[in-house]
């Protein structure tokens, strides 16, 4: 598995062994949902255990009352996880029988795949750059700007606040994971020098290329108006897929960098719609 992760870039077998950062992103996860999975887990895993009735201290009176596992902190971070193994549109749920495995190896291959066309595609893009087109795709790129993320949410709440709950969360949710990722990961961007992102560190200041918060963003957003509003789906992830393009087109990320944003941002805005009952 973690060959496709190398494919990307040099220094994620390393950050991928470092599996306390791991877990610390999953923990932010966890904290910064609305909705802890806490009651679904206990709910899933109850055992129905007989007890005898007092008065007539019979096993054929018996009655069947649930009795919940405890939940340990390593639960809640498997179950969390659980819930992010969506790639591809393919939730993890009875529909698709997706195990959180094959999602996980799904999304490695997807971006690994996409990895192995990074430079050809960067340099197809560079060379086919003009001013109207630098001009279009430097605009177009704000739609995954996280202050835009936060003028849409307020926009709906007056008129749809439960859509606009959904998408704060979903916001926050893949925003939390894309910077424990990037600081975990630290991949140069197309215009840093990779050997000075060579030596392992954890950081934010540079070398946070993988993956695209601006795509994570803008698939966050549109898979909750996706699922709101399903009749302008191709709209939402229309423009959604514009906006992590764009992060190519100026120059700011690997066309992989924007696979990985897209399958995250999906991940969480569709893991906070499954947890809300939605």
């Amino acid at each position: 598995m973690e060959s496709f992760i190398c494919a990307t870039t040099p220094r994620v077998a390393r950050a991928f062994r470092a599996r306390r950062a791991l877990l610390f992103c999953l923990a932010l996860v966890l904290t910064a949902s609305p909705w802890r999975p806490v009651a679904a887990y206990a709910a899933a895993h109850a055992e129905h255990v007989p007890t005898a009735d007092a008065e007539l201290g019979s096993a054929a009176h018996a009655e069947l009352v649930p009795a919940a596992e405890p939940v340990s902190a390593a639960d809640l971070v498997l179950t969390s996880a659980s819930s992010f193994m969506v790639a591809a549109g393919a939730a993890v749920d009875e529909e698709t029988h997706l195990s959180p495995a094959a999602a996980v190896a799904l999304s490695l291959g997807i971006v690994g795949a996409v990895s192995l066309l990074d430079e050809p595609l960067y340099n197809a893009v560079r060379g086919a750059a003009t001013p109207a087109r630098e001009a279009f795709f430097a605009t177009v790129t704000h739609l995954g700007d996280g202050l835009t993320a936060v003028a849409l949410t307020a926009a709906l709440w007056p008129r749809d606040r439960d859509t606009a709950m959904l998408m704060g969360h979903a916001g926050l949710r893949a925003g939390l994971a894309t910077v424990a990722l990037k600081s975990v990961i630290s991949r140069a961007r197309p215009y840093e020098d990779a050997a000075q992102c060579a030596e392992y560190r954890v950081g934010l200041g540079s070398c946070v290329s993988m993956p695209s918060g601006h795509t994570a963003t803008a698939f966050s957003m549109a898979r909750v108006l996706a699922h709101r509003y399903p009749e302008q789906s191709w709209i939402w992830y229309g423009l959604a897929a514009l906006a992590g393009w764009s992060r190519v087109e100026t120059d700011n990320h690997w066309p992989s960098d924007v696979a990985a944003g897209a399958i995250l941002g999906y991940w969480a805005a569709d893991s906070v719609i499954k947890q809300s009952g939605d």
